[in-house]
């Protein structure tokens, strides 16, 4: 599945591919990567490198930019071209947008501005929004991804690059990386460029070679091993997270747990307990079920399976300082959540 801001910054580059232009782009949000794949393309794309060198201007804002300059040179017009390309990066530290307004009810046809506002956005409550859709100009956002959206990017980066990536490798960078997706399509550069001509896909051992994370001692091993009720293996990656604290932030190790029992327990309400309709109700791999949610299923009740719900939860909220515990590490608390799991 398609991410609604991946989706939003195609659309806008086959917009501009297929010579659709309009007077002003507006790339606003928390994640840049969206931000800097549309702009880097129009950069890149929109004119000739011999029309770049008179009609591409790149401008970096600070609090002293003021917008008339830039409306003035949006006023120009292009030399030995049709068109001309303005991008105002970090259009966050512009004062005064709405000085744009009046340049917006008569914009140049041959101008395209192109915006990138980062770590935030425009109050769409402003008058100078509905200015820049009256003019016909174009507005994207760019949010943080959750970090139950990080496989769906993972495999979707992956497989635009004619290649594939094991369920567990996607979950071993999702919870080393995290959302930072500058980082992670980095970290998948990387991978992609160190496959040999006949491999197809990313692995787990590929992952630990080139990146550093431990294809035995990480969360969704913890995981497993928890699903499968081996209780020596599930503290020996305890151990190894306590032994390793930098590598390890609670919040992430939780989240995987959370979300693999609060998926066992939809699963005790599925009419058919076959693998297919378990996989299609919890919209996840069928295989996964197979190996994971129906053995799981025999060992743990479903009261039981609510009951580890309530302890994962006191468990983040104990991390995060609640509970009156705050002397507690995150290695105390993870060891304590995983016996009484057990017990």
């Amino acid at each position: 599945m398609v991410h609604k801001q991946q989706l939003v910054a195609q659309q806008i580059i086959k917009q501009v591919q297929s010579k659709k232009f309009v007077p002003l782009f507006y790339l606003m949000g928390t994640e840049s990567y969206f931000i800097d794949m549309v702009s880097d393309w129009v950069e890149q794309n929109l004119l000739t490198e011999q029309e770049k060198e008179f009609n591409q201007i790149v401008l970096y804002a600070t609090s002293d930019t003021k917008i008339e300059s830039i409306i003035s040179l949006a006023r120009k017009y292009p030399l030995m071209a049709s068109k001309q390309l303005i991008i105002v990066k970090e259009a966050q530290n512009i004062r005064q947008l709405d000085k744009l307004e009046h340049y917006l009810e008569k914009p140049m046809p041959s101008t395209v501005l192109l915006f990138c506002h980062k770590h935030g956005s425009l109050d769409m409550r402003k008058k100078i929004v509905s200015k820049i859709t009256k003019a016909g100009g174009v507005f994207m956002k760019s949010d943080t991804l959750r970090d139950y959206q990080l496989p769906d990017f993972i495999n979707e980066y992956i497989q635009s690059k004619r290649l594939s990536i094991s369920h567990k490798a996607t979950i071993m960078l999702a919870d080393h990386i995290g959302t930072d997706l500058q980082r992670l399509t980095s970290e998948l550069e990387k991978l992609v460029l160190v496959m040999k001509a006949d491999e197809k896909e990313i692995t787990p051992d590929l992952i630990e070679r080139n990146i550093g994370i431990s294809k035995e001692f990480n969360n969704f091993e913890l995981t497993a091993a928890v699903a499968a009720k081996d209780y020596a293996k599930a503290m020996q990656i305890v151990h190894y997270f306590e032994s390793n604290p930098k590598g390890m932030v609670l919040v992430t190790t939780l989240m995987p747990l959370f979300d693999f029992f609060a998926n066992l327990m939809q699963a005790y309400y599925v009419p058919q307990k076959d693998a297919y309709s378990i996989a299609k109700t919890l919209g996840i791999q069928e295989w996964l079920v197979k190996k994971q949610y129906m053995p799981a299923m025999r060992l743990y009740t479903g009261l039981k399976t609510m009951q580890i719900i309530g302890l994962i939860r006191y468990a983040d909220a104990t991390a995060k300082g609640a509970n009156g515990t705050s002397s507690k590490t995150d290695g105390d608390i993870l060891r304590e959540l995983i016996f009484k799991i057990f017990h």
